[in-house]
């Protein structure tokens, strides 16, 4: 029963992480006078673009790079239409959204044949399994062999 609290408790909050984000950047493009509900819009182009180019490239780390690169084309592309021709904001976010949605599912069908998904990268680093000798037997963050132990990263954030 633990175990099934735990790891419920694990996928909401490795899932609701992105999200908070999100939302503490909508907050502050609200503060600055912008409003920008476009944000799934620029999560999900962001998520392809980063898989496309992880797989291309088998680094994620240069995905993240791309990520955060059509991140900025998407806000530039909202801020030019919003800010510099003084359009409807809440038209350019519904099109940011549409277009990031219709988009990935083209291009990932067609580039990966995959049915809109696209294919995994091989697991980077060590496993738990297979860890340094100098590497500590438990996680600091849960001292119990738990489902958390891999969730490090969702507690830093």
């Amino acid at each position: 029963m633990w175990t099934d609290v735990l790891l419920i408790l694990d996928a909401t909050l490795r899932i609701s992480v992105p999200f908070v984000l999100a939302a503490m950047g909508g907050i502050f493009a609200e503060r600055s006078g912008v409003i920008d509900f476009g944000l799934e819009g620029k999560m999900l182009g962001g998520a392809f673009v980063a898989a496309t180019v992880a797989h291309l490239t088998q680094s994620a780390w240069w995905g993240l790079l791309g990520s955060i690169g059509i991140g900025i084309i998407f806000s530039m592309i909202h801020g030019y239409a919003s800010v510099s021709k003084r359009g409807n904001q809440v038209v350019s976010c519904v099109a940011i959204n549409i277009f990031a949605m219709g988009l990935t599912v083209v291009l990932a069908n067609a580039w990966f044949h995959m049915g809109g998904k696209t294919p995994q990268l091989p697991t980077p680093g060590f496993t738990w399994e297979e860890k340094p000798h100098n590497f500590p037997k438990k996680p600091v963050l849960c001292p119990l062999n738990c489902p958390l132990q891999k969730s490090s990263v969702t507690f830093l954030s």
